[in-house]
């Protein structure tokens, strides 16, 4: 390809600015152009340039050609898929009558169910319906609400009853007791007590004590029963051996008043024993008596005669008691 000097004039501006873009500055370019000059003239750099051009150029067009043969290849196998009908089948499909393909698997029937005169108001209906079951359902559940919440006002209600009736109940017995506390201290405070008083050992013929029975009390009493001994025993039995009895016709002791003159005297078979080292005698017994509240009473004694030659009271709870009998 033949480049003339006009041409050359031309295209050498355009060459020159596009190597400054590519080596990054006119200096950088100015410098790659003598370097160039050096191993060729001016006139085979513009040809070289040229080259370039055309060979991309030439690439463009060998990309667009394929592109067209792979469109035209394309096209034509899908137009080869397509076969033409068969004039014989044609005409064989035309001289056949029309047969009914209705109701085969091709063409199925399609059954549309026309709706009635009544079908709005059927539907208005059952919509209705359906909001009177939700209305209905809603309806339940909250008094199903109600009612657990008034169930468990009720057990509150029946908790606070019972509290409030154990309270009651126990304020109640607390004032029974404590009015029964009260008759009790009134009763004691006025009730009748028989004690022996006034017991002196008698030595003599008839070996033995005297006593005094004296109601102490705020109130009569009525002697029923009594039983009075002296014994002289190296140890006291542990339970009291009421042998020797009296019976009372229902003697009134009044408050204060003194039954005196009581006397008991030693077996025969003990008198031998007074004085001898181990053996002590004792006075024991109880009295059973009604007091002025109709209760019976029995109230138990014990005394021990000493060495200061006086009684004392010994026996425990065994002999010495205060209880009612019935």
């Amino acid at each position: 390809m033949r480049i003339t000097t006009d041409s050359g004039r031309r295209t050498w501006p355009f060459i020159k600015f596009r190597i400054a873009r590519t080596c990054g500055g006119p200096e950088a370019a100015s410098r790659f152009l003598r370097l160039m000059s050096a191993a060729c003239s001016r006139q085979a750099l513009i040809c070289v340039w040229e080259l370039g051009i055309v060979v991309r150029q030439a690439g463009v067009l060998w990309l667009a050609a394929i592109a067209s043969m792979l469109a035209i290849a394309l096209s034509s196998d899908a137009q080869s898929q397509r076969r033409p009908p068969n004039q014989n089948e044609t005409q064989r499909a035309q001289q056949l009558p029309a047969i009914d393909q209705r109701g085969t698997s091709e063409a199925p029937l399609v059954v549309k169910v026309l709706p009635t005169d009544d079908a709005e108001e059927k539907s208005k209906q059952e919509a209705a319906d359906r909001d009177a079951k939700h209305q209905l359902d809603t309806n339940t559940f909250r008094l199903g609400i109600v009612t657990v919440a008034v169930a468990f006002l009720q057990v509150v209600a029946i908790g606070l009853q019972a509290l409030f009736l154990w309270l009651a109940f126990r304020a109640t017995t607390i004032a029974a007791e404590a009015a029964r506390d009260s008759a009790n201290s009134s009763v004691r405070a006025q009730r009748p007590y028989l004690y022996i008083t006034g017991i002196e050992f008698v030595a003599g013929e008839a070996v033995g004590a005297t006593y005094r029975i004296e109601n102490i009390g705020n109130t009569p009493a009525i002697l029923q029963k009594s039983s009075t001994e002296i014994r002289c025993l190296a140890v006291l039995p542990i339970s009291p051996d009421y042998s020797a009895q009296r019976t009372w016709p229902d003697r009134i002791v009044y408050s204060r008043e003194v039954i005196a003159g009581m006397t008991c005297t030693v077996p025969t078979n003990e008198k031998t024993l007074l004085g001898a080292a181990g053996f002590t005698p004792y006075f024991y017994g109880y009295f059973v008596f009604l007091d002025a509240f109709g209760k019976t009473r029995r109230t138990g004694f014990c005394y021990a005669f000493g060495g200061d030659k006086a009684f004392s009271r010994v026996g425990g709870p065994a002999y010495n008691y205060d209880i009612e009998v019935f």
